[in-house]
């Protein structure tokens, strides 16, 4: 399991993405959303993982392992990104 994330100040607004990969067929890549969110006051957002992904399971580990695997690795990097923005 694999994440990377990007946070990118866009004017006034903060964009993100986060991708995972080792966890279905394919990557996916997905917009991670930011209400309101104010460079410097905002804590780091939480992920939320797609639910429709078609987690896979197989002898290197279950879908429920991988979607947790996943979900910290995803917030990780994304906690990286966010603190790279901020600085």
């Amino acid at each position: 399991v694999c994440a990377v994330a990007l946070v990118r100040q866009d004017g006034a607004d903060l964009r993100a993405r986060v991708a995972i990969g080792g966890v279905a067929s394919r990557p996916y890549v997905w917009k991670v959303a930011m209400r309101e969110t104010v460079l410097g006051e905002t804590p780091v957002p939480q992920v939320e993982l797609p639910t429709d992904l078609g987690w896979r399971s197989d002898y290197l580990g279950s879908a429920d392992y991988r979607r947790e695997v996943a979900r910290v690795t995803a917030q990780r990097a994304l906690s990286a990104a966010w603190e790279d923005v901020m600085l």
